[in-house]
């Protein structure tokens, strides 16, 4: 456990201290404000015209909504029926889109739940009910919770970003990872942090965007990539912070899945081999990190329920988190005070993690809440499976 913090007023003697002794200020505590942060998955989130082309696409007669993702095929993975007919509607839905590159840049045919779309007007009426309710709930984190930074997973583009800021656009800078496929990640961050930034402040990491399957199993018209990362770093406070935004593979949830070799991390074509592959992807990334900015934040869609892999105590020398961190400047994930029950199956897949520097900082240790989407009492396409978590950090 870190020792803790010395009291505020203690801290605030520290530079005074410093300068009398004749030693350096660099490293002793400072002056810090809290600054609310968050993290929100926005479930396949474009803009209206971009739902309009998944709609295109998926009411053709071809295709009228059918799934197009199926489980590469190998000697432990043979086709199944299912994945039979998934590949015929995915060779229908390519020729529906024009192409591989055109798929996969709009949202896939099951993503918001419409098995037929029957009317494209309704079903766009919907997806703007959905907007609204992504508006809604991201103007009152701003509003009613303080957050002034937040970390988006599973949006299209910056244009997405500036309409759910809604009345608070104007106050927010905004940038997003760019990417071929549909998801990418994004972030939010209020002018006011850091009035000095630039144009560079987010720098993409393309290299998270890893094969899956891996090759040789994937060619050019069936190998995803997933996610991109994105680091956004600002000085506040007089001193870096930089914030890393992460939409890990998904599949591999359970606190032992990869842990105990069902499936094993290294199992090419599974959704546990693509996670354990981002794993040194992501290590060296905070690595290097942490060497120029021991403040940072890592935060999004972990697709990993890390918080019940530490209190079960999941094969420790072999679990997800154990990969991660081992060797790494004492992250601590920042503990949920509010049960999983109210996010559905998402619940627990969302964290934010601090680095030790920050942790040591805090006058009181911080904790995540989750916070409910807004939704209307009938909107056929939810605002999103995820809660926003929401935490706040002396910066």
């Amino acid at each position: 456990m870190p020792h803790s913090p010395p009291p505020p007023r203690f801290r605030r003697l520290l530079p005074m201290l410093a300068l009398l002794s004749g030693l350096p200020a660099v490293g002793l505590a400072r002056e810090t404000a809290p600054v609310g942060i968050a993290t929100f998955n926005m479930a396949w989130a474009g803009t209206l015209d971009d739902f309009r082309r998944h709609a295109e696409i998926c009411s053709a007669p071809e295709v009228n909504g059918c799934g197009t993702r199926s489980r590469a095929s190998s000697a432990t993975h043979p086709v199944s029926p299912q994945d039979a007919r998934t590949e015929r509607c995915r060779e229908a839905t390519l020729a529906a889109a024009g192409g591989f590159e055109a798929m996969i840049s709009a949202a896939p045919c099951g993503a918001y739940g419409i098995r037929r779309y029957l009317s494209l007007p309704e079903a766009a009426r919907n997806y703007r009910l959905k907007l609204e309710g992504l508006r809604a709930t991201v103007e009152g984190l701003i509003r009613d919770e303080g957050v002034r930074v937040i970390a988006f997973q599973e949006i299209r583009s910056q244009a997405v970003i500036d309409y759910v800021l809604g009345d608070f656009a104007s106050r927010f800078n905004a940038c997003v990872a760019s990417h071929e496929a549909f998801q990418t990640v994004g972030f939010a961050w209020e002018r006011s942090l850091s009035p000095d930034s630039g144009a560079n402040d987010c720098t993409p990491n393309p290299e998270l965007a890893i094969a899956s399957p891996a090759p040789p199993r994937q060619d050019a018209s069936h190998g995803y990539r997933t996610r991109p990362g994105l680091a956004l770093r600002l000085t506040i406070g007089g001193a870096p912070v930089t914030f890393l935004n992460i939409h890990l593979k998904a599949g591999c949830a359970h606190p032992t899945a990869g842990a105990r070799g069902d499936p094993p991390w290294d199992e090419r074509d599974s959704a546990c081999g693509a996670l354990g592959r981002q794993i040194p992807v992501l290590r060296a990334w905070i690595g290097g990190v942490a060497r120029s900015s021991p403040r940072f934040v890592l935060l999004g869609d972990f697709n990993r329920r890390i918080d019940e892999e530490l209190a079960a105590g999941a094969a420790p020398e072999n679990s997800f988190w154990r990969r991660l961190a081992d060797g790494l400047p004492g992250m601590r994930p920042i503990p949920p005070t509010s049960s999983a029950r109210e996010c559905g199956r998402t619940a627990g897949l969302d964290h934010i993690v601090i680095s030790a520097v920050l942790w040591g900082s805090q006058t009181h240790p911080p904790a995540v809440r989750r916070i409910a989407t807004t939704q209307a009492s009938a909107q056929a396409i939810p605002t999103s499976d995820h809660c926003p978590n929401i935490t706040t950090v002396e910066l």
